[in-house]
C-alpha cells in the first residue's frame, strides 16, 4: 500500500509539472507540511500545495516544513536558499529572521511502551548544508520565522528555493501573517529543564573544566530561544552559573534553579545562602527555587520534610520544589509541586494553590499513552497539547529532568548501569570503541533505558554547538500557545473591569470560555486531539478573539 501511495504521488507531481517542462521532467518535486507532523522518509502523504502558511504574534517563532521529494532517482548535492519576507506595504522581515534546517532522522528501537512503528523518525534539526535524498524518499526542511518585536501587523511573503545540480531550481512560497498581538520575551509560564555540563556534555566534548561563558551561553541560548529555562535539578549547584543569570534572564529565563538540596548539610545550606544573596542583590531572588527529590517511602518523606525545614529557616522566602504531587506529609514543607502529569489531581492542586503554593507538571519516562509525552516515537501533537492542558488546569510551570542524556551514545560496553541500553548495532559499538561519535556513528535512540529520546531534547553538534530537536521546537510552540491563552484572559478581564454595566458581558464570557482550552484540543488528560489542523485552527481563533 505504501509503495502504491508513493508511486501515485510521484505521478501526481509529474503530471502537475509536465506543462512547464521544456525537455525532460524534473527528478524532484516540492511539497509542504505543518510543524505538527513527523514525516518518515517514506511518507508521501504531505500537501502538494507549494505554500508554507504561518501566522503568529510579534516575538513569536513559527515553523512549517518544505518537503523535497525524489521522483525515482537519488538526489545529490541538494542546496536550499531563501529570501527576506516583504509585505505589500513594503515592510520587511529580514532574511536573518528566517531559518531553514534539514530534518535529520534517527532509528528507533522497540521500546517498553506501545508505538505505532519502529524505524527512522525525524528529530534533529541539522544545519542546511548540501544534502542527498535517496531514490524514492522525501526529505523535510524545517522553516522557522522569528517574528520581530517591531514587525508591522500584515502578511509578509517570500520564497524558499531548492536546487539540485543539473536541474532547474524549484521554489515554495513562504507566507507569514503577523497578528496585532505581542508575546512577552519572558512569559507567565515557567520552565526548568535540566541542562548542566557535569556528566554527559563534558564527557562528549572532553572538557575537564568549565569551557567558559561563550560555550555555556551557546547551550543556554538553544533552550531560551525555545522558551525553555536551563536548570540544574539533580546536581548540587546553581544553574545557570551566577555570572550567567542576568544574561539568561534578559533572554526569557523564567525561573532560577539553585540546584538539588540533597541532605541539606550545613555546607550545602551555606552554599545555598551564598547563591541566594547574589540573586537578591540582582533583584532575582523571587524567581529562584531549590529542588529536593525525596522518596515517597515514609522515611524518605520524613527526611525531605526535615531538609526543607532547614532551608526554610535559612532562606524563609525561597521556593522549595519537589517532583511529587501534593502529599499531606509534605504540606507546608514544599511550596512548589512538580506533579507527574498522570498523577495530577485538580482538587488537591487547587487546595494548595489557594494556600499560596505553585503546581507545575513533570514528565520523564512516564507517563505513557493515553497521556501525552515527549518521546521521539510519539506524535508531535503530544508535545503541543501538553501546554494547552496545562492552561486548562491552571498549571503554571513545567519540569523536565534532562535535555542532553548522551551516555548511551558514548558507551560501548556494559558498566552495570540499568539506565544505559547499549547500541544493538555491532558496527556502531565498534565505532564507539574506536572513539567515533554521532553522526559518524548511528544515533542510539535509547537515551534512557528502553525509551526513545527520553531525557534528550538536544543533540551534540560540532564545535560545542548544540543541535535542537524537532520536539524541543514543538514544545516552544506549545508554550507560546499557552501565552496566547493567557493574553486572551487578560484582555477579557480588562474588558470586564471597563464595562461595569455588563454591556459586553457576552464577549467576556466567550473569551473566557475560549481561553479555557477548547475541548476540541483538550478534553482531559487522556483525551486530546492528534490533529494538526484542529490545533492550528483553534490557535488562530484564540488570536482573533484576543
Amino acid at each position: 500500500a505504501l509503495t502504491l501511495v508513493r508511486a501515485t504521488r510521484a505521478l501526481e507531481h509529474k503530471c502537475a509539472m509536465a506543462p512547464s517542462a521544456s525537455e525532460a521532467l524534473p527528478v524532484f518535486a516540492l511539497g509542504t507540511e505543518t510543524s505538527l507532523r513527523k514525516l518518515p522518509p517514506d511518507d508521501w502523504q504531505y500537501s502538494m500545495e507549494r505554500v508554507v502558511s504561518l501566522a503568529g504574534a510579534r516575538c513569536e517563532r513559527e515553523s512549517g516544513q518544505v518537503v523535497v521529494a525524489s521522483l525515482g532517482e537519488p538526489l545529490q548535492g541538494v542546496t536550499v536558499d531563501w529570501t527576506p519576507l516583504t509585505s505589500a506595504a513594503g515592510a520587511t522581515i529580514a532574511r536573518e529572521r528566517v531559518e531553514v534546517r534539514r530534518v535529520g532522522y534517527v532509528s528507533t528501537r522497540r521500546p517498553v511502551y506501545p508505538v505505532e512503528r519502529v524505524g527512522r523518525w525525524p528529530d534533529p534539526l541539522m544545519p542546511p548544508t548540501a544534502f542527498d535524498v535517496p531514490a524514492g524518499e522525501v526529505q523535510p526542511l524545517w522553516v522557522t520565522v522569528s517574528i520581530p518585536a517591531d514587525a508591522v501587523p500584515d502578511t509578509y511573503r517570500g520564497t524558499v528555493s531548492v536546487s539540485v545540480p543539473g536541474e532547474e531550481a524549484q521554489s515554495v512560497a513562504l507566507s507569514v501573517n503577523v497578528w496585532e498581538l505581542s508575546l512577552p520575551v519572558r512569559g507567565r509560564f515557567k520552565t526548568a529543564f535540566g541542562m548542566v555540563f557535569e556528566g554527559d556534555v563534558s564527557q562528549w566534548y572532553g572538557w575537564e573544566e568549565d569551557p567558559g561563558p561563550e560555550v555555556r551561553r551557546r547551550f543556554c541560548d538553544v533552550l531560551l530561544r525555545n522558551r525553555v529555562s536551563p536548570a540544574g535539578l539533580y546536581v548540587g549547584r546553581s544553574w545557570p552559573p551566577p555570572e550567567d543569570v542576568a544574561w539568561c534572564r534578559e533572554r526569557g529565563m523564567s525561573a532560577v534553579s539553585l540546584g538539588n538540596l540533597g541532605a541539606a548539610t550545613p555546607e550545602r545550606l551555606a552554599a545555598l545562602a551564598e547563591d541566594a544573596r547574589g540573586l537578591s542583590d540582582a533583584g532575582l531572588l523571587e524567581h529562584a527555587y531549590v529542588f529536593g527529590a525525596g522518596s515517597l517511602l515514609p522515611d524518605g518523606v520524613a527526611r525531605s520534610a526535615e531538609a526543607f525545614d532547614r532551608v526554610r529557616r535559612v532562606l524563609p522566602g525561597i521556593r522549595r520544589a519537589c517532583p511529587v504531587s501534593p502529599t499531606r506529609p509534605l504540606w507546608g514543607h514544599v511550596n512548589l509541586w512538580g506533579t507527574l502529569v498522570s498523577d495530577y489531581d485538580h482538587i488537591s492542586a487547587q487546595r494548595r494553590r489557594y494556600l499560596g503554593d505553585e503546581v507545575w507538571w513533570y514528565v520523564c519516562c512516564g507517563p505513557r499513552h493515553p497521556y501525552p509525552n515527549l518521546f521521539i516515537d510519539y506524535p508531535a501533537t503530544d508535545a503541543r497539547v501538553l501546554f494547552w492542558a496545562a492552561h486548562k488546569y491552571g498549571v503554571t510551570g513545567f519540569f523536565y529532568y534532562e535535555v542532553a542524556m548522551w551516555a548511551s551514545n558514548m558507551q560501548w560496553e556494559d558498566v552495570g548501569d540499568p539506565s544505559i541500553a547499549l547500541h544493538d548495532d555491532p558496527q556502531a559499538l565498534a565505532g564507539l570503541r574506536e572513539g567515533k561519535r554521532w553522526p559518524e556513528v548511528r544515533w542510539n535512540a535509547f537515551t534512557f533505558s528502553r525509551y526513545n529520546g527520553d531525557g534528550q531534547l538536544i543533540y551534540p553538534g560540532p564545535e560545542a554547538t548544540p543541535i535542537p530537536s524537532l520536539r524541543l521546537e514543538v514544545v516552544r510552540d506549545g508554550i507560546e500557545d499557552y501565552e496566547l491563552l493567557v493574553l486572551l484572559e487578560d484582555y477579557a478581564r480588562l474588558l470586564k473591569e471597563r464595562d461595569p454595566a455588563g454591556k459586553y458581558a457576552f464577549l467576556v464570557n466567550e473569551a473566557m470560555q475560549m481561553a479555557n482550552a477548547s475541548t476540541a484540543v483538550v478534553e482531559d488528560l487522556t483525551h486530546f486531539t492528534s490533529s494538526p489542523e484542529v490545533i492550528l485552527a483553534q490557535r488562530a481563533a484564540v488570536a482573533h478573539q484576543a
